[in-house]
Formats: C-alpha cells, structure tokens, sequence
C-alpha cells in the first residue's frame, strides 16, 4: 500500500501544523485507509471514460476549427 499527502491530511497531520478535516475523530486509521482506497478506486474506474470524453470533444472542437 503506498502513502500519500492525502491520506497524512485524513489523519489530521497536515503540513505546516493544520488542522485536519472534522468530523473524523473518531475514525480509526484502518477505517481511513478504507474510505481513501475506495475514493481512489471510483476514480480510477472513471479515467478511461474521462479520457475519452476528453480526446472525443478535442477532436470534435479540432474538426471545427479545421472546417471555419
């Protein structure tokens, strides 16, 4: 399992002495670790939809600007 800001940020050890998120704590790290994977898996599953959104609308912008 890799680290990242994200999960320090849940867990209330921000950089720079901030405060973290409220509401959680009384969420133990497991559960934390939980939550962030499944965040990170939902945005993962989406990426192949976005690049296709993204590359269809660049086309379609590029054939526009092509045919003016």
């Amino acid at each position: 399992m890799h680290r990242n800001p994200m999960r320090r940020a849940a867990r209330g050890r921000c950089p720079g002495g901030r405060a973290g998120p409220a509401g959680h704590a009384g969420l133990s790290d497991a559960e934390i670790d939980r939550r962030i994977d499944f965040l990170e898996q939902k945005l993962d599953d989406s990426r192949m939809h976005g690049q296709i959104w993204y590359w269809s609308w660049l086309a379609i912008n590029g054939g526009s600007t092509v045919g003016n």
